[in-house]
């Protein structure tokens, strides 16, 4: 079998005569040649988020609340890319974010830098620059490259510097390796297996009194350059649960809470976000308490269903109350919502012998004990 990989970066295998190589090694010996050949091309990152410039005279100033944010691409200041070396600071969408963290305030417990991080994270995935945020100090973080930004440390503790220092005869396999020492071992990581073999992308964010702004004063300030990974295609692939933003990681809760099938949450994502998750990621979204068994009542999933059927203007939905009258008595009225712009139709099956059974049942659990507000 040979592979080969055409200009436009598809992959194509082939049946070749070669046959006295176990499948398997020559598989690998193809990936690695592969690797060689394209995993060291250099190209440059995109990250498109709402900006604004600063240049250096303006450092320390007020920002002009008239000034208009508009939406750049941050690799096009990172280091020796800067289109304007003019610029000095891209504040992040300031008059959005304009509530960094006080003087002793931890960052990480800062609500804008959450939603900031999110925001940068999503825009990165989106574009196919994958980042993560990868140490800092107490005044600024750092956002390296998410697919190859360190090294790759085994777990195991062997020392595989050592040789072997048995004569069994059956233990000749060893000594038939260079200086007795075995090879080290192909792993499934996509880290660099070296210093020298991770990707370069970086960029710092600190923040002043004005907002969140990453500083490119310098021209070793970040990098804009990926290198020692493909350039992938990331909107074909799943969207990470921790770039869902919070509403839809409610409404999967509460639709795992209802026993609603995983499909359902797959289709709800993809209708808001236009991505894809999986059904494993649902299953371990939800496979933890999603709330805790907190201080009194809380929106019901029955609640939160509806809701969403309400927000979504594509379902039509039919739905039975039994309604508390204030008579004391109750009526059993039927909704129907099919044109919004009409309103719902309701039907009142109070007198419909057909309904008496759910009446009954309704009426049971009406009567029971309420639940304590302080349980």
């Amino acid at each position: 079998m040979v592979i080969t990989m055409a200009s436009d970066g598809i992959i194509e295998a082939s049946p070749t005569c070669v046959s006295s190589l176990p499948p398997t090694k020559f598989l690998f010996d193809a990936i690695d040649d592969l690797s060689k050949l394209y995993m060291r091309d250099r190209w440059t990152g995109s990250i498109p988020f709402c900006c604004l410039p600063v240049k250096r005279g303006m450092i320390g100033l007020p920002l002009d609340k008239a000034a208009v944010v508009s939406e750049i691409d941050i690799c096009d200041f990172l280091g020796y890319s800067n289109l304007d070396r003019t610029v000095c600071r891209l504040y992040l969408d300031p008059f959005k974010y304009d509530k960094p963290p006080l003087s002793g305030e931890l960052v990480s417990t800062n609500p804008q830098w959450i939603q900031l991080k999110d925001a940068l994270e999503a825009a990165a995935h989106t574009s196919g620059s994958p980042i993560m945020c990868n140490g800092g100090t107490r005044d600024s973080r750092i956002f390296k490259c998410k697919l190859r930004n360190r090294v790759y440390k085994s777990k195991s503790m062997k020392n595989m510097n050592a040789p072997r220092q048995d004569d069994c005869i059956n233990m000749d396999k060893g000594g038939r390796r260079a200086d007795g020492r075995s090879l080290s071992k192909r792993t499934r990581t996509t880290q660099a297996l070296s210093s020298t073999e991770r990707c370069p992308f970086r960029f710092t964010v600190k923040w002043d009194n004005c907002g969140f702004y990453i500083t490119v004063e310098k021209i070793n300030f970040g990098c804009a350059h990926h290198e020692n990974h493909l350039k992938g295609d990331l909107s074909k692939l799943s969207l990470p649960i921790q770039l869902i933003p919070e509403a839809e990681k409610e409404m999967l809760r509460s639709m795992a809470n209802a026993c609603i099938g995983s499909a359902v949450g797959r289709n709800y994502v993809f209708s808001k976000l236009g991505k894809f998750i999986t059904k494993a990621q649902i299953a371990y979204f939800t496979s933890e308490p999603s709330v805790p068994l907190a201080c009194g009542l809380k929106k019901s999933d029955t609640d939160s269903l509806l809701e969403f059927f309400e927000a979504t203007e594509e379902i039509s939905y039919h739905t039975l109350w039994d309604v508390p009258l204030l008579s004391g008595e109750t009526a059993l009225i039927s909704s129907l919502n099919v044109d919004r712009s009409k309103g719902f139709a309701e039907i009142n099956h109070t007198e419909d012998p057909d309904f008496i059974e759910p009446r009954a049942s309704a009426q049971l659990c009406r009567d029971n004990d309420r639940v304590p507000k302080g349980a």
